[in-house]
């Protein structure tokens, strides 16, 4: 059922970032000095969710990445998240051969105190940092995301919902004594 399930989420995924690179145009590592994923202002155009990227990314590591058209990142990560959990699994059950259960007395005890306990160590090290790159994951994707929309914006003009621009002005003045310029402020609001 795990892999049934890992292999729809996969062709998703697969299917979504086919369509997703071309609508960001630029990889992220070419644009993220250009843009702060601070400043992020969203816009009803904008391509990408990073709410949704990251809360995909962390239930499935670099599956938010892909999303946005990151495909390699994604895949290292993804790759890396199933290194982990296989790696937690042999160790899980590793331990499970080490413990001696006498179902009688309700009883548990090492039978190989040793390797036992090592497993444990290694099952709590291979799960801690399963759930380190899960929350790196997301918080990446929802960066990636983040600057990629802001990309888009600056290319397609949706930059936000409202706009607001100052800019000086300088114009000229009819008066009884002639044309004089006058400087000033001009504000200028967009929707």
């Amino acid at each position: 059922m795990k892999k049934a399930l890992l292999i729809v989420t996969l062709a998703l995924v697969s299917v979504i970032s086919a369509n997703a690179q071309f609508v960001g145009g630029a990889k992220y590592k070419e644009i993220k000095h250009d843009y702060n994923y601070k400043d992020y202002v969203p816009s009803q155009m904008d391509p990408y969710s990073p709410g949704w990227n990251g809360a995909l990314s962390f239930f499935v590591p670099g599956a938010g990445q892909i999303v946005t058209g990151e495909v390699w990142r994604g895949v290292l990560m993804f790759v890396g998240d199933a290194i982990l959990n296989n790696e937690f699994q042999s160790a899980a059950r590793e331990v499970g051969k080490a413990l001696l259960i006498d179902r009688t007395n309700n009883t548990v005890s090492w039978a190989d105190k040793e390797n036992g306990q090592k497993n444990v160590w290694i099952a709590l090290g291979c799960a801690t940092a399963s759930l380190g790159l899960s929350i790196w994951s997301s918080i990446d994707a929802n960066r990636i995301a983040k600057v990629k929309d802001m990309y888009f914006q600056d290319k397609y003009g949706h930059r936000s919902m409202m706009g607001i621009d100052f800019a000086p002005s300088l114009a000229l003045s009819h008066t009884a004594s002639g044309v004089k310029p006058a400087a000033g402020m001009a504000l200028t609001l967009s929707f």
